[in-house]
């Protein structure tokens, strides 16, 4: 058989379903191998539409195609559908006869979530002459949400911190639908949201974050919330085999049933945490520095550490409670040191505590013979006779021998 190749989308009706590659798990196929699958995972209604190529058919008018779905339990294999009407079709162009297999995914009340096994079965009379089978994912489960903050019974400002952690283990969130809104609670003191007309945010879109977080600060007043008192916290979170649909707020219907069993919103379906979470693992900038969390925010040790804000040590200069940072070379308790070439005065620390301390420079002129200097004669460096202005060595005295001379005295 050729190349394998994944084409086909779970549902006919959905173009747009999330896909991920499919393992064939190839043995005793005969004279029959599957040549195009749908993708995985799929849910419950969705039509399962395989293609399979038949190399030698000898009496193509009794030959009968089966699709059979069982649970993935060698042990234990449970027959979740089994059909029998599809008969092989010759296809003139590879010239090889071909079954075109389009079961429908029983109901939620028949398969759970997890990895089922596909098989397509050629018979000829009661005999299989050849077989051919795959795994698959089946994701009947909405997504799960824990939230962050806004934590319940809190009291916040013009500024909201949002934070979702939203994760689903096989379709993976459509990072596009992740949404929250605030709204107004009815109450006797306020007559104009009493009769229907009480403040909210709308749906207010966020920002994927990594890690499976999503977040965003939402300023209030541009919201439109403008008083003071309780608010209901929705939020809404979908995985990629929910239905898109044009015109609505959400891009998406809670109405539509595949949709609702692929997406979790507060309001209809609970099942909620609050998640307790540290600074550098929430999603948010708690220290308002634009880098969010653990492996972005240089003030982050670790995603335990629950403290954005930088620390002395880090390496970056905070002039608010720090002298100086030099990261992993801040040290303490350094002596006088002999430096050479830095010349004359102090040398300047930064300490582990990020402040500046000062040591006594010795350096070749301070008239004391230090580290490798073999002479320092201090101020008389670069002298004849005194050490050199390196103090490598002493300048020899320069002595000059005149010749002798003769003088004639000439008598009186």
């Amino acid at each position: 058989p050729g190349e394998v190749q994944t084409i086909f989308n779970a549902h006919i009706c959905y173009p747009w379903i999330y896909g991920t590659p499919i393992t064939m798990n190839m043995y005793d196929k005969g004279d029959l191998s599957i040549t195009e699958m749908f993708a995985s995972p799929v849910t419950s209604g969705d039509q399962l539409l395989v293609k399979a190529e038949i190399e030698n058919i000898n009496s193509p008018e009794t030959a009968i195609c089966k699709a059979i779905v069982e649970s993935y339990d060698e042990d234990n294999n449970t027959l979740y559908l089994e059909h029998d009407e599809y008969t092989p079709e010759f296809n003139f162009e590879t010239q090889k006869y071909e079954c075109i297999l389009s079961p429908i995914l029983p109901g939620i009340d028949i398969v759970d979530s997890g990895v089922y096994k596909y098989t397509v079965k050629y018979l000829l009379g009661n005999q299989v002459a050849g077989q051919d089978t795959f795994d698959f994912m089946v994701d009947n489960t909405r997504p799960y949400m824990g939230i962050i903050s806004p934590l319940q019974g809190e009291v916040y400002g013009e500024m909201l911190p949002v934070s979702i952690h939203a994760t689903d283990d096989m379709a993976g969130i459509a990072d596009e639908t992740v949404y929250v809104k605030l709204a107004e609670i009815p109450k006797l003191g306020n007559l104009f949201c009493v009769f229907g007309t009480c403040e909210d945010t709308g749906w207010v879109p966020l920002n994927a974050r990594g890690n499976d977080l999503y977040s965003e600060v939402i300023n209030l007043t541009e919201k439109g919330i403008t008083g003071h008192g309780r608010y209901v916290f929705d939020a809404v979170a979908c995985d990629n085999l929910y239905v898109p649909e044009e015109d609505t707020d959400l891009g998406f219907s809670m109405g539509n049933s595949r949709t609702d069993l692929h997406c979790r919103m507060i309001s209809q379906h609970g099942d909620v945490e609050e998640e307790e979470r540290t600074e550098c693992n929430d999603g948010l900038d708690n220290d308002g520095d634009g880098y969010i969390d653990f492996g972005a925010d240089d003030g982050c040790e670790s995603l335990e550490d629950n403290d954005e804000e930088g620390y002395c040590g880090d390496g970056i200069f905070d002039p608010e409670t720090e002298q100086c940072d030099n990261g992993e070379a801040n040290i303490d308790g350094v002596g006088p040191v002999w430096d050479p070439l830095q010349g004359e005065g102090d040398r300047t620390y930064c300490s582990t505590s990020c402040e500046f301390y000062d040591v006594p420079g010795l350096w070749c002129g301070d008239g004391t013979i230090n580290g490798d200097e073999v002479c320092d004669d201090g101020d008389m460096n670069g002298e004849e006779g005194y050490c050199d202005l390196t103090c490598s060595y002493v300048i020899q005295t320069t002595t000059t021998t005149l010749p002798p001379t003769t003088t004639t005295i000439a008598p009186a």
